[in-house]
């Protein structure tokens, strides 16, 4: 079969460890062992059957969440040590930080529903 991108090679079935890389700013990859996929040898196009693409669908969520958890409690505790500290109050900061804090912290509260 002629590979569905670049239509110049073969797609070639594979088996091993399929390596999903996430984009650069997220600070993990993704690893399925003992899978098998498609992928074409010229600009790596892949083909990844139902059941490899389920075990990345949930393994990819899974990760993202233990992501924005973490995230999450960061942020939170920057948000703590600021404000007990002093160096954050609505008085004594700019409107534009005030307005980031604030729009940090809904965006916590609405993603953790």
């Amino acid at each position: 079969m002629k590979c569905i991108t670049c239509g110049k090679c073969e797609m070639i079935h594979k088996s091993g460890h399929y390596v999903y890389h996430t984009p650069s700013n997220i600070p993990f990859h993704i690893q399925i062992p003992n899978t098998q996929w498609i992928e074409c040898t010229n600009c790596g196009a892949v083909i990844l059957p139902p059941e490899l693409n389920n075990r990345l669908t949930s393994e990819i969520s899974r990760n993202f969440s233990i992501f924005y958890t973490q995230l999450s409690l960061s942020v939170k505790k920057l948000i703590k040590e600021l404000t007990d500290s002093g160096i954050y109050t609505s008085e004594n900061d700019s409107p534009r930080i005030t307005k980031i804090i604030h729009e940090l912290e809904k965006t916590l509260v609405s993603n953790e529903r």
